[in-house]
């Protein structure tokens, strides 16, 4: 039985690695779906839904090609659609304007790029990218910027298990080494 890991091998083994996978698929469902009926954002929802230990730490099922917050997002789209519940993202403005706004509200973006390192120092990866990508649409020729988003970047993209998204991640560190936001970008 092949999949995004090593082959399985034997009726028994393949009969358990379908049987967990669905019920892997089945749990994350299950959750996603009460707490969309609950009304409940998606972000809210990434954040919500637990994957039993006993199914997460099969080998079959550790997220070594994909991430169960993938899962969510598809499951959320394909019952709710495209909007993710915020409501400042149904019409959002541009994200360079807004960013630029939060740039002057916080201080300046020195102050962002620092606070940004420093959560990425703490473990705090999901945070300093938020902070950094706010730096960087509020100024997207920035070299201080690159540089922090090239290190926040490279830093958060080795404590993945998931191959997508290391990748990803991998993918805007290298484009800030290069001063871009992504690679495929022509100068």
């Amino acid at each position: 039985l092949p999949g995004h890991g090593f082959p399985i091998y034997g009726k028994e083994r393949i009969q358990e690695a379908l049987s967990t996978t669905s019920m892997f698929l089945k749990t994350i469902e299950t959750q996603t779906v009460e707490l969309m009926n609950k009304g409940k954002r998606l972000n809210e929802i990434i954040h919500t839904v637990k994957i039993p230990d006993e199914l997460i730490k099969l080998p079959w099922l550790r997220p070594v090609y994909d991430d169960p917050e993938f899962l969510i997002r598809m499951i959320w789209r394909r019952y709710g659609g495209w909007w993710d519940g915020e409501y400042d993202r149904l019409l959002p403005a541009k994200r360079n304007e807004e960013s630029k706004v939060w740039i002057e509200l916080v201080g300046g973006i020195e102050l962002v790029i620092d606070k940004a390192l420093e959560m990425s120092s703490q473990g705090k990866d999901k945070i300093a990218a938020h902070l950094i990508e706010t730096a960087f649409y509020a100024d997207e020729t920035n070299e201080s910027v690159h540089k922090a988003r090239k290190a926040i970047y490279g830093n958060f993209s080795i404590k993945q298990d998931s191959s997508m998204a290391r990748n990803i991640l991998n993918h805007a560190s290298l484009a800030s080494g290069q001063n871009k936001r992504d690679l495929a970008e022509k100068n």
